[in-house]
């Protein structure tokens, strides 16, 4: 009976430990894909949401360009009391009396012409909202560039630690191995110190690359705006190198896709035609402006009275007859307004939009320069990339073969200690060499995808 209330109350606590303390009972790391850090770094990023968020402005000042093509319509009236001396029509003379008044009124006014103006404004404040969306494509691409390699240094960092691992245990069992002939007496003892040396150097190595490996994760985990806790691993990418090394470019094509595809130059020749805009606008304010305009209302005044034809005394005209039936009034007609002199700011905004448009001409040509140049880089360097990884990658099998060589030579005793960790560094450089070769090939590639505009449409 003893045991079977020991086992019930196992039971229990089992069973709270799982929805009381579901950490410490399941621990499941997140596992993001190339896709999943490229959408949350898009969609996190503080500086995206701050283009965002000025698009809004421009979405604002373009509507507003739209509705200024319509009539403005304005709606008025106070109510009001004027105590003190004032004149008094029924009395012909000043009384110290108490007047209260209402007055309202409707206005309207629609621009005939001022010199294309306000069509002006409206097209500069589509391109303006242009530039703006492009400029948050532009951001993006830089976002997903920078991510793309803290990605890819994250895969370099755990194929070097997975490297650093192996290391650790060849090195150690080299060490096993020359304790076991010291004590045959088939080694002398410095040997074994001089192996022990190698074997401490590769522990601190593993200890150095783990290190850095949680440090670049954490550097991901700041990009990607998440907290800085949170236990992550990344799956590789679901592209193999043969799929790099089959893509053959033409410089040409890669130019022309540049030239069509660029956030940045789309954003820098909206804004041209912005600036070109602006010259129009400045250049109106010299014309002649024609508008139409119309107005109506009514107002009422307590000292207002009449003689009332029945009683023959004078009677307060009541607010409603006032109103809206003996005081109203209209008013309509046209404004003509021509500039003749106000002290040359007219000519000083032509002259500033004029300037603001030839730099940023210069601006174009500059960026189409830059473009060539550095997709020309990129272009050279993924060639000469693909070289060094193919190179690289004959160099591991050769060093793996002199390695594995020298160990059989070691084990049979024709090889001597200091060939063996000679063989066993240039083996891992070797590897190393080529795992660097490949992420540095993965990583050009993606810069030539940068360049191109067109980041997110590869891998």
């Amino acid at each position: 009976m003893v045991l079977y209330f020991i086992r019930q109350k196992a039971k229990l606590l089992c069973f709270l430990s799982i929805f009381l303390f579901p950490s410490l009972s399941i621990s499941q790391e997140k596992v993001f894909t190339y896709e999943d850090i490229l959408s949350i770094a898009a969609e996190h990023n503080v500086e995206i949401k701050k283009e965002k968020n000025n698009l809004k402005i421009n979405k604002a000042i373009k509507n507003q360009g739209v509705a200024n093509l319509f009539p403005t319509l304005n709606l008025n009236g106070n109510a009001f009391k004027t105590e003190g001396l004032q004149w008094s029509d029924q009395d012909a003379r000043l009384l110290n009396t108490t007047i209260s008044s209402v007055n309202y009124g409707i206005n309207s006014e629609l621009t005939i012409f001022n010199g294309f103006k306000k069509l002006s404004q409206l097209k500069q404040n589509k391109q303006l909202l242009i530039a703006q969306k492009e400029q948050i494509d532009q951001s993006v691409q830089d976002i997903l560039l920078e991510t793309s390699q803290q990605y890819l240094q994250i895969l370099l960092d755990k194929e070097m630690l997975k490297l650093a691992e192996t290391n650790f245990e060849v090195q150690k069992q080299i060490y096993e191995q020359i304790k076991l002939y010291v004590s045959l007496g088939k080694r002398a003892s410095i040997d074994l110190l001089s192996q022990e040396a190698f074997y401490k150097q590769s522990e601190a190595s593993l200890i150095e690359m783990r290190n850095k490996l949680q440090l670049d994760k954490g550097q991901l985990l700041k990009s990607l705006v998440l907290e800085l806790n949170e236990e992550f691993d990344i799956a590789p990418l679901s592209s193999n190198v043969n799929e790099i090394m089959a893509i053959s470019y033409d410089f040409d094509l890669l130019l022309k896709e540049a030239l069509n595809n660029r956030s940045d130059l789309k954003k820098i020749i909206a804004e041209k035609a912005a600036a070109f805009s602006e010259i129009k606008i400045s250049k109106s304010d010299n014309s002649p402006s024609i508008s139409l305009f119309y107005s109506y209302g009514s107002n009422y005044s307590s000292n207002r009275t009449r003689i009332d034809k029945i009683d023959n005394i004078s009677k307060e005209i009541s607010l409603e007859d006032q109103l809206f039936k003996e005081n109203n009034y209209s008013r309509y007609g046209v404004n003509l307004k021509i500039p003749v002199f106000n002290g040359f700011r007219n000519r000083t905004n032509i002259v500033r939009s004029k300037v603001l448009y030839e730099n940023l001409l210069l601006s174009h040509l500059n960026l189409e320069r830059s473009i060539f140049i550095d997709l020309q880089n990129a272009f050279q360097n993924f060639n000469l990339f693909r070289e060094n990884y193919i190179i690289n990658a004959s160099s591991v099998e050769v060093s793996q073969k002199s390695f594995e060589k020298q160990q059989e030579l070691f084990r049979l005793g024709k090889g001597s200690l200091l060939n063996l960790n000679i063989e066993a560094q240039r083996n891992l450089q070797a590897h190393s060499q080529h795992i660097q070769a490949l992420y540095t090939l993965l990583f050009q590639k993606m810069v030539v995808d940068y360049h191109l505009g067109n980041i997110k449409q590869h891998f």
